[in-house]
């Protein structure tokens, strides 16, 4: 059954992306052009460029990991709690929001991006009673009766400033990936619409 969902998630995440980019190829001849021709991935919003086939490639795996964690989340949350943000925007409106069980969400997407979505990284629970140890933590969160009781504070390795988890190599890998995407959409006009014309004419 899960391997039947995965299949279906990342075809449909596919086509998203194949379309999107199909529509910004096509806009070429629109009489208004968005001239770097950046797109952003389903769902994590990442900006990337239509013509950036590498970077699409490692966008479709994080946008079907982000999907798959959201759903995960959806059947494994405790009542009362929202959905799982999965984008900066999702994650920085959540953290906002007054409600506590929304913040420590907010918090936990957040996490969970930087993350890239990792497996490794901890469940909710666990991420919840490590943030409630954590003397960073906001006082209002720390000090909730009802969290504390839902979630027994618990000191967790890897949290640090910022409310998210991390390792090393995690944190290594969201550097690289936010400099190639930067790379992506910063690319000249001029490359950009080479590239596009190359394709029209069959030379790539």
């Amino acid at each position: 059954m899960y391997e039947k969902f995965e299949r279906v998630l990342v075809d449909k995440v596919d086509k998203l992306f194949e379309d999107g980019r199909a529509r910004a190829i096509a806009a070429l001849n629109a009489e208004h052009l968005n001239k770097f021709l950046i797109l952003e991935a389903p769902g994590i919003k990442f900006r990337y460029s239509a013509t950036d086939d590498e970077l699409v490639g490692i966008l479709k795996v994080l946008a079907c990991d982000a999907l798959i964690t959201y759903a995960l989340f959806h059947f494994d949350k405790p009542s009362g709690f929202p959905e799982l943000p999965i984008s900066f925007d999702a994650c920085k409106d959540m953290k906002d929001k007054r409600d506590p069980r929304a913040q420590l969400v907010g918090c936990f997407g957040y996490s969970q991006l930087l993350a890239r979505w990792d497996e490794n990284h901890p469940a909710f629970r666990l991420f919840c009673r490590g943030l409630l140890a954590d003397k960073r933590t906001p006082k209002r969160l720390r000090e909730d009766p009802e969290l504390q009781q839902m979630f027994p504070p618990k000191r967790l390795e890897g949290l640090v400033e910022g409310s998210y988890w991390t390792t090393p190599d995690m944190l290594k890998g969201w550097i690289n990936l936010v400099a190639r995407i930067d790379a992506s959409v910063r690319q000249p006009i001029d490359s950009v619409l080479m590239v596009a014309q190359a394709r029209r004419l069959g030379l790539t």
